[in-house]
């Protein structure tokens, strides 16, 4: 599958759980890139791509993020 089929079926998954209310409060954007962003909010699925031995976080983990903000988020495993 190529990222922007992903990206597509993200984006309608993302849509279902906000009309089921399973995503709550702000949302929030973050740029990847120039011309790609992220977008964020409580109960957001992530998957973390690098291993963070102060944040106790492994490659391939996933976590559910549970608040948001402008300059954090927090999230649980």
């Amino acid at each position: 599958m190529h990222n922007i089929e992903v990206d597509s079926i993200n984006q309608g998954i993302r849509k279902l759980l906000k009309a089921k209310a399973l995503l709550t409060g702000q949302e929030y954007r973050r740029y990847v890139s120039p011309k790609k962003y992220e977008d964020y909010m409580a109960g957001d699925r992530i998957l973390f791509n690098i291993t963070n031995k102060d944040l106790q976080i492994e490659n391939g983990e996933f976590a559910t993020i549970t608040s948001v903000s402008n300059d954090k988020f927090v999230a649980k495993r």
